[in-house]
């Protein structure tokens, strides 16, 4: 798991989130990625080789406690890579709306979602 913008507030990590927060966060990533398990795959160049790309998920600067603990089940679950990315819900939703890849999506609102959807920036279902 490669992790960018991690916060570096070490009591962050030593706080432990909500029982039902992870119960649920889990549900959602296993639900979510489970469509992903499909996920672009890029031929090598060299041998002709499949190599399965890493799944890009945007998250939330508030699930920084819970995304890396989940990314990292759902890595050695699958073997399959994911990059996280952590950041402020609308400079994330701005730079989707502006054609950045991703493929989940962690927001703190439901009102970002929707103008995303609206937008046409997502799909409703993803």
């Amino acid at each position: 798991m490669r992790l960018f913008d991690r916060p570096t507030h070490p009591r962050l990590f030593r706080v432990a989130p909500c029982a039902a927060v992870t119960a649920v966060l889990i549900a959602l990533v296993a639900v979510l990625l489970a469509g992903c398990a499909d996920a672009e795959h890029e031929e090598g160049r060299e041998t002709g080789e499949t190599v399965a790309q890493p799944l890009l998920v945007l998250a939330a600067a508030s699930l920084s406690t819970a995304m890396p603990a989940l990314v990292e089940r759902f890595e050695q679950k699958t073997g399959m890579a994911v990059d996280l990315a952590l950041g402020a819900t609308g400079s994330l939703a701005a730079q989707i709306e502006n054609g950045a890849p991703a493929d989940l999506f962690f927001a703190a609102d439901e009102e970002t979602i929707e103008r995303l959807v609206t937008s046409g920036s997502i799909r409703r279902t993803s």
